[in-house]
């Protein structure tokens, strides 16, 4: 829970902080300093991956929480090449705007990644954006490293099969994602209403179906019953 000694509650970022206890200065949240590494304020205040409920509520609640997402995106902060900004996108789903991570997860796949030989966004770092890229393009993504939960993103191929030693296979179904319908009206998993926004590591490998009905515009009551 230290994340909440180095956040700021006056500015609402990430922040040096002196042995006294008082905050650096001067202060920009898009600036590089010595008492980060590698990212920005801005970035590293998203970088909470072990309590994301308490920081939603520690940034002033969900719709904050959102608005200080939608400043990072809209204000062209996000860096896909540089590996700690990666959870972000989905950060949306907890939030209780699914339709936004399903946007910025779209946005990503399709503007950071090309066949060529520099087609990625950065240093692939042991294989993480690359990962990145496989998890999303099926439809989800861990976000914290160690639990077992998968956030939804948005499909990026019409079919795909994940296939497991033993035959089971989890089928994952979005007719009309490969042609730019990168929203999710609705989703079923074996057949049954999906009404969350994650998957868990047993329902993935237990095998099944995963039936996305994709859609051109944002339907903000998914995944709300």
């Amino acid at each position: 829970m230290n994340y909440r000694n180095v956040i700021d509650p006056a500015v609402g970022f990430a922040r040096g902080r002196h042995a006294d206890g008082s905050w650096s200065s001067p202060f920009d949240p898009n600036g590089k300093y010595s008492y980060i590494t590698e990212a920005t304020p801005f970035q590293y205040t998203f970088f909470v991956h072990q309590d994301i409920p308490g920081l939603i509520t520690w940034l002033g609640g969900p719709n904050s929480f959102t608005s200080k997402l939608d400043l990072l995106f809209q204000g062209d902060h996000y860096d896909h090449g540089n590996e700690p900004s990666h959870q972000i996108a989905y950060l949306h789903d907890f939030a209780g705007s699914a339709w936004k991570t399903q946007e910025h997860v779209h946005h990503i796949m399709t503007t950071n990644y090309a066949d060529r030989p520099d087609g990625l966004a950065g240093n692939d770092d042991a294989g993480q954006i690359s990962a990145w890229y496989v998890m999303s393009a099926l439809g989800f993504y861990q976000v914290t490293p160690g639990v077992p939960i998968y956030q939804i993103g948005t499909p990026h191929f019409d079919d795909a099969t994940i296939a497991f030693d033993g035959g089971k296979a989890f089928n994952i179904h979005a007719r009309g994602a490969e042609a730019g319908a990168f929203y999710i009206h609705s989703a079923t998993l074996n057949g049954k209403p999906l009404r969350r926004s994650y998957l868990t590591h047993a329902e993935i490998v237990t095998g099944g179906e995963l039936t996305f009905e994709m859609s051109r515009t944002p339907n903000p009551a998914w995944p709300s019953p």
